[in-house]
């Protein structure tokens, strides 16, 4: 059974509705098939003392999360080739924002909203029995920063160096 799953692009900035990605080829000009999502990758960032020879090992300073992508293969289904066109310059306008939020909802619960940035679809191979049928498929990967709370719990990028700071004065 096919659970049903979503990527929204928010276009607040652009004064139009969210742009929805689902999994379901049936619905919708824009889709993904069933391993077309995942979610970010985190990892960390970190901040090392310069090496030491008093000092065992590495002396971590600071942490954070880095940046990461969302992978997203999809594909877009138009209606005639003219509508094709339109809505992949849609994705694009989308994808190109400088700020905006992606969700990614699964079952209808959201998963996680993170903000992201610019980025460019990188279309496929034009295959003849879509470009029949006024299909076209798109990989890109969404640079997304790490969410600002973690269930409900603010990170703070400057909790190691202010509290650093304030034990030296």
């Amino acid at each position: 059974m096919r659970v049903a799953s979503s990527l929204s692009i928010d276009r607040t900035g652009l004064t139009l509705p969210p742009l929805v990605i689902n999994n379901d080829p049936h619905d919708g000009a824009f889709t993904y098939p069933e391993d077309g999502l995942a979610e970010p990758n985190f990892t960390m960032r970190v901040r090392y003392a310069p090496d030491s020879l008093f000092t065992p090992g590495r002396l971590v300073l600071g942490a954070v999360l880095d940046a990461s992508v969302i992978p997203l293969q999809l594909v877009v289904n138009g209606t005639s080739q003219s509508n094709l066109t339109t809505l992949k310059n849609e994705l694009l306008v989308a994808l190109a924002q400088l700020s905006f939020d992606v969700t990614i909802r699964v079952g209808g619960i959201e998963v996680g909203t993170w903000p992201a940035g610019p980025s460019v679809p990188g279309w496929g191979l034009v295959d003849h029995g879509m470009a029949e049928v006024f299909m076209a498929s798109a990989v890109v990967q969404i640079p997304v920063n790490p969410p600002t709370s973690f269930g409900g719990v603010e990170s703070s990028s400057s909790s190691s160096s202010s509290s650093s700071s304030s034990s030296s004065s």
